[in-house]
């Protein structure tokens, strides 16, 4: 769907529909179906700098009109900070 729209137009259609998927987010935390961390989790994916991509867009959407509640609680229920993966670099002095 997204693929014949030129970039500037698929920017514009992401940002009405993500206002759509953000009031349906906000509704399932409103109903107790979605944990709250889950949907600042989501937002903040969707709104990141370099994720106005369509294919985290769509891979959220499809998860929210499924209604998949636990599968996004699981996957978004907190973050995890990734330490320096167990490099270390020489110590200065």
């Amino acid at each position: 769907m997204l693929a014949n729209i030129t970039a500037a137009a698929t920017v514009a259609i992401m940002a009405d529909t993500m206002a759509d998927l953000f009031d349906l987010i906000e509704r399932a935390v409103t109903d107790a179906r979605l944990m709250k961390s889950a949907a600042n989790n989501i937002r903040d994916l969707l709104q990141a700098d370099g994720s106005r991509d369509a294919v985290v867009f769509e891979s959220v959407n499809e998860l929210v009109q499924r209604a998949a509640r636990d599968e996004l609680n699981d996957r978004f229920f907190k973050t995890f900070s990734l330490g320096t993966g167990a490099l270390r670099g020489r110590p200065i002095g």
